[in-house]
């Protein structure tokens, strides 16, 4: 965990090359700490693409993997804003990201980078990978409703930018104002 918080892959290809089988080896890259974080938590924390690949590649588990906060590996990649990271997932592991086994405590990712202010994030994912902008989650809140929730003024206008209705209301028949 230490090596992978701190971009040490030399000394993490040392220890994975000291396993005696790849079962070991897949055990070692999937091993949790007390709060139930992986190395490739740590990894993706610190948005080290070569960590997360070379972990990956040893067996690292992507989708269940759960931590203490029912966050996944990827959902560090998306609140911190590692937007390289991100396109690594979807590009070169061609990770279906925006299906439901990464949904981060039944909110999608995109909910979950609009509630962080992760502007970057919120535009690689509509932009670039088709995320829909006009989506709504279970109780009808559309992105936009938690743009306004959360003050993000950046994500709201690029909404707005992308047609969202102004007037959409949830279940409860609330708009964004």
């Amino acid at each position: 965990m230490i090596a992978c918080l701190n971009g040490k892959l030399e000394i993490i290809r040392l220890i994975l090359r000291s396993c005696k089988d790849e079962a070991e080896q897949m055990q070692l890259v999937n091993q949790v700490n007390r709060n139930q974080m992986s190395p490739l938590h740590a990894a993706c924390i610190v948005g080290n693409i070569e960590v997360c690949d070379l972990l990956v590649k040893s067996g690292a588990e992507l989708i269940k993997s759960l931590d203490f906060k029912k966050f996944l590996p990827v959902h560090y990649a998306v609140v911190k804003d590692h937007e390289a990271l991100i396109c690594y997932f979807f590009e070169k592991l061609k990770l279906k990201l925006l299906e439901p086994d990464y949904y981060c405590n039944g909110h999608k990712l995109l909910t979950l980078a609009i509630q962080n202010g992760s502007y970057k994030i919120v535009k690689l994912l509509v932009n670039d990978y088709r995320a829909d902008p006009m989506d709504k989650d279970s109780q009808d809140f559309s992105y936009l409703h938690v743009a306004a929730m959360s003050g993000h003024v950046n994500i709201f206008l690029f909404f707005l930018s992308k047609q969202v209705p102004l007037h959409s209301k949830n279940i409860k028949g609330k708009t964004a104002l």
